[in-house]
């Protein structure tokens, strides 16, 4: 079938020669959406297997039985993380088509925000109070430049920190990683604890968000200012313009 979709893209090579560069988009889009659901099936499986092994059979019988009008929310679904994508895309273009918003204005107004809030151990309890205070700060943050709007996600990143300070720090990316997380996590000397059960971990969740920010009527020089100042830590805080990617060097 996605042979088909390729070959009815083209009926001849002039064509072909003729809108060269709208099917080579719709070939992209094509290849990406391949891409996407190969990435999903694996996480998919990985997901279900740690959640059986861990006895969660009722979380896995939800993610197979995912679908419309009954979908599982989990953030580790591939369908659910693609409609919620979709759900913050149309609320961005709603910004943007209400406030008439041209390339320009796109330009000056229009960040990308990455922040790392905090390193919580991998339990439940402590995720959700990382994740309270990172809400806590972002009110404080709206109530300041009331004239901005923002639209992103939290984002909840497993990692064993124990192999992290084994294999990062082999480049200044590595290294940089290593003592971010470090600073983050308050490391003491060994990432080694103990959870109610008496076992030994090493497993840690890095709280952190990605956003689109219009400063609206606010200055993008205080917003930085004061992101930075409020998460005060090296590479805590990244702050990124639009790029267009159709201009070539």
């Amino acid at each position: 079938e996605r042979t088909n979709k390729m070959l009815d893209m083209a009926k001849s090579f002039d064509e072909l020669k003729s809108t060269g560069d709208e099917q080579l988009e719709k070939l992209r889009w094509l290849m990406s959406a391949e891409e996407r659901k190969s990435t999903h099936a694996k996480i998919g499986a990985f997901v279900k297997k740690a959640l059986r092994r861990a006895g969660k059979h009722q979380a896995v019988k939800r993610l197979e039985e995912c679908r419309r009008g009954a979908y599982c929310g989990n953030i580790y679904c591939g369908e659910c993380r693609d409609r919620m994508a979709a759900k913050l895309l149309g609320r961005v273009r709603a910004h943007l088509v209400s406030h008439d918003m041209g390339e320009d204005a796109c330009r000056e107004r229009l960040r990308w925000v990455t922040i790392l809030h905090s390193l919580e151990k991998a339990e439940v309890g402590a995720v959700r109070e990382g994740t309270k205070r990172a809400r806590a700060d972002y009110t404080q943050l709206n109530r300041k430049f009331a004239g901005s709007w923002a639209q992103g996600a939290f984002e909840f990143e497993l990692v064993d920190m124990e192999k992290v300070s084994l294999r990062a720090g082999k480049n200044a990316s590595g290294v940089r990683k290593k003592d971010t997380l470090q600073r983050l996590g308050g490391y003491d000397g060994s990432w080694r604890w103990v959870d109610e059960a008496g076992n030994q971990r090493t497993d840690y969740v890095l709280v952190h968000t990605h956003f689109l920010m219009d400063c609206g009527e606010e200055d993008w020089n205080a917003i930085d200012a004061d992101m930075r100042k409020r998460w005060d830590g090296d590479y805590q805080v990244r702050i990124d313009g639009l790029t267009d990617y159709s201009v070539r060097s």
